[in-house]
């Protein structure tokens, strides 16, 4: 009997990704969910340090709970708009919504054709 692992889909599906948008980076590994904004870097390196994680994010929680409580594969595709930056460095959100958009409608419309 072959056992087929279920992520390894997905996974390539995200690794294809490089292909349609290469200025971003695709990483595989653990994320971690709370309620708040990370931004000052003191609280980034605590919540590292305390779990290990790549990003933080508030809305993929639920999604993933659910999928790992009914044995479904999930691959979560994030763009993060609220990067712990260096003082005095800015992130104009409304150049980096325009981008992450075309960027996420890419990847997405890669994935669905793999």
């Amino acid at each position: 009997m072959i056992l087929r692992d279920p992520f390894r889909p997905l996974l390539a599906a995200c690794a294809a990704a490089a292909a349609v948008a290469p200025d971003i980076k695709v990483l595989e590994g653990r994320v971690v969910s709370g309620d708040q904004f990370v931004s000052p870097a003191e609280q980034k390196e605590r919540i590292l340090a305390t779990f290990g994680d790549l990003c933080c994010e508030m809305e993929g929680c639920t999604i993933a709970q659910a999928a790992y409580l009914n044995g479904v594969p999930l691959v979560v595709v994030r763009a993060n708009s609220d990067k712990p930056c260096a003082e005095g460095q800015v992130v104009d959100y409304n150049t980096f919504e325009k981008k992450a958009a075309c960027d996420c409608a890419r990847i997405a419309a890669r994935m669905v054709k793999l």
